[in-house]
């Protein structure tokens, strides 16, 4: 006992000692203490760098709730749109090798590229594309295609696109302009971004936790974060199917840590120089760090000052409490980060989380803004700010009372229709009633619940999400009668289960239970192990025909061919994709000859984890049209992989 109370004793007195060798360290882990323990982050770490020399690195709570594993510097995450920097940096490379020109067209790269409106297209440099300027927006569904081939995929399909701004004249924050801009990697260097980002840039800076590969994130023992829940983050499992090679230069897929950024930051705040070698020039990165577009920063009431803020190449400038910063952040849904300096003090800080904190509900918690300014004042030994601390309360909140009576007409299963924020594809919706009376929703896929929330009625037919994330308005659809026939929750519409399908369709489901989906009831179904067939009863002539397979197996197409070679193909389409809540379905339709008779044919596949799912409908072609439409349609929306 003796003996462990002297190494306790021993082990005070050095903490201590530390502490008062560091005052800053002992300020900002208190701070960050503190921060943590009225916060809903599961887990979060910070690495802060001040005169390129690390002062702090520690990191706060678990990897994942429920276990007991510690969040630590070495823990990898998804970092989002903090690649969007390290994009730049590979173009400023290849600038500083004079294979790219900043003011140059994109089309001199790319000879290929337009958009439906190609006098405007003709018009984007590349430097547009870092900027933010270049009229691009939006996002294109994802493919699901991990091939280098895919950003180019995604860049081609823009040319039935018309751009609705000027090249050049306003900010639009675009992820397509930054998946462009990663192709130009790839063909002017003659690598696939994803090696040139590892060859040019993590090797180097001995980034040796971080990667855009999806082949090493069981290596480095990624988390996949958190789902929101009512008080407390929900933990995530990876989903392969939303993962997709063509956004890899916005930052889809990459994942890193906060020690591996403090090499980043160092190198940046060094010249360009790590460990004696130079990465890139002292030019370049000022060239990056240079306002050369402005737009609204964070108003007073969101706790701003209502000051312009700037974009750079890949980087944003703030002027915040008096001082420049230039940072950049990135979040995945599950997880953010975010990258800062304070150049004139010389400190430099990154912070990495396992829950979206630009997600965050900034009534009730501080935010991603807030923290890491309050890091870059505590390092310069300067107090603490309510920099990005909102000043109103939330306009949400209100009086009104749902008269329980009512609750019922709620309550059920909702089926998610296509659209909203890619998060919640494919994933359903039930509202029950709580243990104390209220009604709180679930979004699930699968067995993964992945947002959680109670349900605050504004009136009737809208309510406010209440979780630990922004509120969200839910708009609900009442019948004259009183009853719910579907609602919109984040840009997506939800039909309720007792409505939608429920006289003319049925659910049905592989004998292992591992596919189901909705058929017609007029329609029958035969199961023969992982092979099925299902024809109508009303016209035997029409067939729908499947099966299941592993992902990288022939028997699928196989399956296809086999099941066509009696019908003489005379036309095949052009095959397309479509996306059905988190599945993409790839189509091709066909027309045939057999008997005297003219068929149509739609082929129809998708992948999930291990598994795919080929289709094969056959009908007349006097049939075709309304047969996709009230067979197929209902089909691959309800379609679910039970995982």
């Amino acid at each position: 006992m003796k003996i462990f109370i002297c190494i306790f004793l021993l082990i005070h007195q050095l903490e201590r000692a530390i502490a008062q060798a560091n005052p800053i360290q002992k300020r900002v882990n208190e701070y960050l203490s503190q921060v943590y323990a009225h916060h809903a982050m599961p887990g979060f770490s910070v690495v802060v760098l001040k005169e390129s020399k690390t002062i702090f690195s520690k990191g706060f709570g678990v990897e994942v709730l429920g276990q007991q594993k510690p969040f630590t510097p070495n823990s990898v995450v998804g970092i989002g749109s903090v690649t969007k920097s390290l994009t730049a940096l590979a173009i400023m490379q290849l600038v500083e090798q004079q294979k790219i020109d900043l003011d140059k067209p994109i089309v001199f790269y790319l000879p290929w590229f337009r958009t439906a409106n190609k006098e405007r297209s003709d018009k984007i440099t590349v430097g547009m594309l870092l900027n933010h300027t270049s009229g691009i927006f939006g996002n294109a569904t994802n493919s699901n295609d991990m091939t280098d081939k895919s950003t180019e995929g995604l860049a081609r399909a823009l040319q039935s696109v018309y751009l609705t701004r000027e090249p050049g004249i306003s900010y639009e924050y675009s992820n397509l302009g930054y998946c462009i801009a990663g192709l130009i990697v790839n063909k002017v260097s003659g690598m696939p971004y994803t090696r040139y980002v590892e060859e040019k840039i993590f090797r180097p800076l001995d980034m040796s936790r971080t990667t855009t590969d999806h082949e090493l994130f069981d290596k480095l023992q990624t988390i996949y974060g958190h789902y929101p829940g009512i008080k407390n983050g929900i933990p995530a499992k990876r989903i392969i199917e939303l993962e997709s090679g063509e956004y890899i230069p916005a930052g889809l897929l990459t994942k890193s840590c906060a020690s591996d950024l403090g090499k980043y930051m160092m190198m940046m705040m060094h010249g360009g120089i790590y460990h004696g070698h130079q990465i890139i020039s002292e030019k370049s990165i000022q060239a990056v760090w240079t306002a050369s577009i402005s737009f609204p920063g964070l108003k007073k009431e969101q706790g701003g000052e209502g000051k312009n803020s700037h974009y750079g190449l890949g980087w944003e400038i703030s002027n915040i409490d008096g001082r420049d910063i230039i940072y950049h952040g990135g979040s995945t849904g599950t997880s953010s980060a975010v990258v800062v300096f304070d150049l004139k003090k010389q400190i430099a800080a990154a912070i990495v989380i396992n829950i979206d904190l630009t997600l965050i509900d900034e009534y009730r918690y501080q935010t991603l803004l807030n923290i890491v300014n309050n890091i870059l004042h505590l390092a310069a030994e300067e107090p603490v700010t309510d920099y990005g601390i909102y000043r109103i309360k939330d306009p949400s909140r209100n009086n009104y009372e749902l008269d329980k009576s009512f609750a019922s007409k709620y309550t059920g299963e909702y089926i998610s229709l296509a659209g909203g924020l890619w998060m919640f594809d494919g994933a359903d919706m039930n509202i029950r009633e709580n243990s104390n009376g209220e009604l709180e929703a679930s979004i699930y896929r699968g067995k993964q619940v992945i947002y959680q929330f109670d349900l605050d009625f504004v009136n009737r037919s809208s309510a406010v999400s209440r979780n630990i994330f922004i509120p969200g308005q839910v708009r609900f659809k009442i019948a004259p009668d009183g009853s719910v026939s579907s609602l919109f929750f984040n840009g997506t519409e939800y039909i309720k289960q007792n409505d939608f399908l429920q006289v003319k369709y049925r659910m049905v489901k592989s004998a292992d239970g591992y596919i189901q989906f909705k058929l017609s009831v007029d329609w029958r179904i035969e199961w023969v192990g992982s092979y099925f067939k299902a024809y109508s009863t009303c016209q035997r002539d029409l067939m729908l025909e499947g099966c299941i397979t592993d992902v990288d197996s022939v028997a699928g197409p196989e399956f296809i061919s086999n099941r066509l070679k009696k019908y003489a193909i005379r036309f095949s389409g052009i095959p397309q994709s479509e996306n059905a809540g988190r599945l993409v379905w790839k189509e091709k339709s066909m027309i045939s000859e057999k008997d005297g008779g003219v068929w149509q044919h739609i082929v129809l596949s998708a992948k999930s984890g291990n598994h795919a799912c080929y289709l094969l409908l056959t009908t007349p072609q006097t049939a075709f049209t309304s047969e996709l439409q009230k067979l197929v349609s209902p089909l691959i929306t309800t379609f679910r992989f039970n995982e």
